[in-house]
C-alpha cells in the first residue's frame, strides 16, 4: 500500500520490520535475514522514515513520519493535474484545436466532441460553466467522471438545464445526484443551444442537425467567449433553482387551468422566475405593487400553485412563457 508514496516493495517491507522493534541494532539487522538492506536504509532516511543512531536504527512513527511524506506528495499530484491540464490545452488533435491562433475550430464526429468536451472541463481552474439541453451526443445517464473529479478537487460547477433534458425518465434523478455532490443548478423552460465554458479562456458550442449531435466548435477568441459568458449569466440569473424545480415536478399533479397568459401577466411571470420580488416587479414595470400582486395571485390560482415559486415552474412546464408578451425589459406604465 506504501508504494502510493512512492516506496519500493523492499523499502515497505524494511520500514514494516523496524516499526516493532525500533530502536533495532545494526548487528541484529544484520542477522535477520533481510538482504541487501544497507542501501534500503539509506533511502528511509532520505524519505524521513528512519533515523540512524550510534549502532542502531529506528523508525519513524507512522503518524509522525506519514503526514509530511503524504503533505509531499499531495503536494506533486496537484503540480501533476495542473501539468495535465496544461498539456491537454495543448495536446494535438485532428479534431481539437491547440494552435493558439485557433480562434474558433471546428470538431466533428460524437468522439471528437467527447474529447473536446473532456478538454474543456480539464482546463478549468475555477468554474465551469454549461448549458444543458437535447440532444445529447452520448448518454445523459451516464455519469460525468470528469466532473466528480474536478467538484472534488474544488473546482466550481454551475449548470443550466433544458426542462426538456430533464424529462428524460430518470434525469432528474441523476442530476440531483451531482448536485449533492457540489453541483450549482438551475432551470429554464427552453435553451437556445449547447454549449460548456471553462473559465473565460475556453468553451465548446455542440451543434445539433437533424436531432442529432454531430459537430461543433472550440472556442478561444476572447470576443466570443465574452459573448458567450454573457449570454449564460443573463440565462442564470432569470432560471428557477434545481431544487425548487424537483420540489413541484415530484409533488402531486396540478391541473393547469386552459386560459392562456395575457401579456401583463407574462411580463410578471418573466421577471418572477427571475427571483424578483412583488415590489421589484412593480419598480420595473411601473406599475403599482397592488397591481402585481393581483396578477401573481390570480396565476396562482388557475395554475394550483401556492408559492411563487412553484407557480413559475408551473408556468414553464405549461408553456406560458413561450414566445409573445411585453418584453419584461420594457417597462409599461399605467397598469
Amino acid at each position: 500500500m506504501l508504494t502510493v508514496l512512492g516506496l519500493t516493495s523492499a523499502e515497505q517491507d524494511l520500514y514494516e520490520f523496524l516499526v516493532p522493534r525500533s530502536p533495532m541494532s545494526m548487528e541484529a539487522l544484520a542477522n535477520s535475514g533481510i538482504d541487501d538492506h544497507l542501501p534500503t536504509i539509506d533511502r528511509l532516511v532520505r524519505l524521513g522514515l528512519v533515523v540512524r543512531l550510534p549502532g542502531q536504527v529506528a523508525a519513524i512513527p507512522p503518524r509522525l513520519a506519514f503526514d509530511a511524506l503524504l503533505h509531499r506528495r499531495s503536494a506533486q499530484l496537484a503540480e501533476t493535474r495542473r501539468h495535465l491540464r496544461a498539456l491537454a490545452m495543448t495536446a494535438a488533435s485532428p479534431s481539437v484545436p491547440h494552435a493558439a491562433g485557433d480562434a474558433v475550430a471546428p470538431v466533428y464526429g460524437a468522439e471528437a466532441i467527447a474529447r473536446a468536451v473532456d478538454m474543456v472541463q480539464r482546463s478549468a481552474e475555477r468554474e465551469v460553466r454549461a448549458f444543458d439541453a437535447p440532444p445529447y451526443a452520448a448518454n445523459p445517464l451516464v455519469a460525468n467522471e470528469v466532473q466528480m473529479d474536478l467538484l472534488a478537487n474544488g473546482t466550481t460547477y454551475r449548470t443550466l438545464y433544458d426542462r426538456r433534458g430533464l424529462e428524460i425518465p430518470g434525469r432528474l434523478q441523476h442530476v440531483l445526484g451531482s448536485l449533492r455532490c457540489g453541483e450549482e443548478a438551475r432551470v429554464v423552460g427552453n435553451l437556445p443551444m449547447k454549449m460548456m465554458i471553462a473559465d473565460e479562456t475556453v468553451g465548446i458550442v455542440p451543434i445539433a442537425d437533424n436531432a442529432h449531435v454531430m459537430h461543433g466548435m472550440v472556442v478561444r477568441d476572447p470576443t466570443l467567449m465574452a459573448s458567450l459568458s454573457t449570454l449564460f449569466e443573463l440565462r442564470w440569473t432569470r432560471a428557477v433553482p434545481l431544487s425548487v424545480y424537483a420540489a413541484a415536478t415530484s409533488g402531486p399533479k396540478l391541473h393547469v387551468g386552459t386560459a392562456a397568459p395575457t401579456p401583463a401577466e407574462r411580463s410578471v411571470l418573466t421577471l418572477l422566475v427571475s427571483g424578483l420580488t412583488d415590489s421589484e416587479i412593480a419598480a420595473h414595470l411601473g406599475w403599482h405593487e397592488r397591481t402585481v400582486r393581483k396578477h401573481v395571485h390570480a396565476m396562482k390560482a388557475r395554475l394550483g400553485a401556492t408559492t411563487r415559486y412553484q407557480a413559475g415552474i408551473l408556468a414553464v412546464k405549461a408553456g406560458w412563457l413561450r414566445g409573445g408578451g411585453t418584453d419584461p425589459d420594457l417597462p409599461t406604465r399605467g397598469r
